[in-house]
């Protein structure tokens, strides 16, 4: 297998994952949410955030395409703010429009958390109330706040890739 498609096998089970961490937080909560494994936006989404990192890389000005974590993360949540709950989730009755943009941002943390590898138990609560305020409250227009924001998640909670060891 080459490294190329074992990135792309990685990443596409990085969203499968937050996927069904979602589903799996949203069933123990009485709400039941089916995660679409085999969406059409799973692999549009990867199209997307791959096009958006190559042109972020260029314009950073980084060799190779390489980003650190918190950026890869500003990235997916940039790609992902540009889809609908119902690409990624199916919703049994009647769900309002703000319900399925919960499962949407529960998503996004899920993607969040794996990319900075940040547990979720580890999460406290001001951190949580900071994220869920980046993710529900303020459209990322901005990409380099939102990268600013990622930054901050990282450091404090993450495992930072932008360091010298």
């Amino acid at each position: 297998m080459s490294e190329s498609v074992f990135v792309d096998l990685k990443r596409r089970g990085m969203l499968l994952d937050a996927g069904k961490k979602t589903e799996s937080l949203f069933s123990s909560l009485g709400f039941p949410v089916s995660f679409l494994r085999k969406s059409v936006a799973i692999d549009k989404a990867l199209t997307d955030y791959l096009k958006l990192r190559t042109e972020f890389a260029e314009i950073q000005g980084t060799g190779d395409n390489l980003l650190a974590n918190h950026k890869i993360a500003a990235l997916y949540i940039w790609t992902l703010a540009n889809y609908t709950a119902s690409e990624f989730f199916t919703f049994k009755g009647k769900v309002p429009n703000s319900g399925k943009r919960i499962a949407l941002v529960t998503f996004m943390y899920f993607v969040i958390y794996g990319i900075l590898e940040i547990d979720p138990q580890d999460m406290d609560e001001s951190i949580q109330d900071d994220l869920e305020y980046c993710l529900l409250k303020e459209r990322p227009e901005n990409l380099e706040w939102l990268c600013l924001t990622m930054h901050a998640f990282c450091r404090y909670r993450g495992k930072p890739t932008n360091i010298v060891e």
